[in-house]
């Protein structure tokens, strides 16, 4: 005997079913996405207005401390011409400018964090404007008793923004000129359709390895000399910020203990 079993509506059920919950799971997914699109602007926007906030903080702030330090300044001056310069007044002009140049360096980082901020280029060469940048730090590199060894390539062109490039590397070789012990390295190269800038020196003693945290705002590899360098831990990071507007790559890396190496490909 045989039987036969007609499974067509089972089918048929199976099938609506299948259709209703593919239906169902988009419709869900899509007011998910909506709901999640509408709460995530909700959720950001004080984030991103305490951001607006602190640009236009630092920018405000940077105004209101320019005008004090120029009558600090211009006061300053005004003491030597009646009683003579002396080391008190020497060292408040050493603050006010030690202040007056933090404060420039935030007002610029803010300024290129903005989205409105465009990036002026011309093509120049690289090779000339490095030789002069140089020029000025060959007489404080003999001062210190330290050594500064050149190896540049002539005629190397790129398109930058010259201005930015400039203060890059006068950063860059103020940093070393600060922290090396005794040697100074600078190589300029073409690599292929990129420029490779190499600046190199050695240290009293540094940990091996990739150094990502120096790019950071503040940050210092040895904060106990802080007095005697002058400095304030963010040059190193306006000159990653420079490298990654120009579509560049910075590292910072130490291959032993007594020596310290950035390389920027840009």
């Amino acid at each position: 005997m045989y039987i036969f079993i007609d499974y067509t509506k089972n089918f048929e059920v199976a099938k609506n079913f299948a259709i209703f919950s593919f239906l169902i799971s988009i419709g869900g997914m899509f007011g998910f996405f909506v709901l999640l699109l509408f709460l995530s602007k909700v959720m950001i926007k004080p984030v991103k207005d305490s951001h607006v906030k602190q640009k236009s903080f630092i920018t405000n702030a940077s105004h209101d401390i320019k005008t004090p330090l120029a009558i600090i300044s211009a006061d300053t001056e005004i003491i030597e011409m009646e009683y003579g310069e002396s080391e008190w007044t020497a060292d408040v002009k050493k603050q006010v400018n030690r202040l007056a140049d933090l404060t420039n360096k935030l007002v610029f980082l803010s300024k290129i964090d903005e989205d409105e901020f465009v990036l002026s280029k011309t093509t120049f060469n690289l090779s000339e404007v490095i030789k002069d940048i140089i020029e000025p730090f060959k007489v404080l590199v003999q001062s210190k008793n330290k050594v500064l060894t050149i190896n540049i390539e002539d005629n190397i062109n790129i398109d930058a923004n010259e201005d930015m490039i400039r203060q890059m590397m006068a950063l860059l070789l103020d940093n070393a000129v600060k922290y090396s012990k005794e040697n100074i390295n600078l190589k300029l190269k073409k690599l292929g359709k990129q420029t490779e800038i190499i600046l190199e020196n050695d240290v009293e003693e540094i940990e091996v390895g990739e150094h990502k945290k120096i790019f950071d705002r503040f940050y210092r590899l040895d904060s106990s000399r802080n007095s005697t360098t002058g400095g304030h831990g963010i040059g190193l990071s306006v000159v990653k910020a420079i490298v990654e507007m120009h579509k560049g790559k910075i590292v910072c890396k130490s291959d032993d203990s007594h020596s310290i190496r950035f390389t920027i490909h840009i």
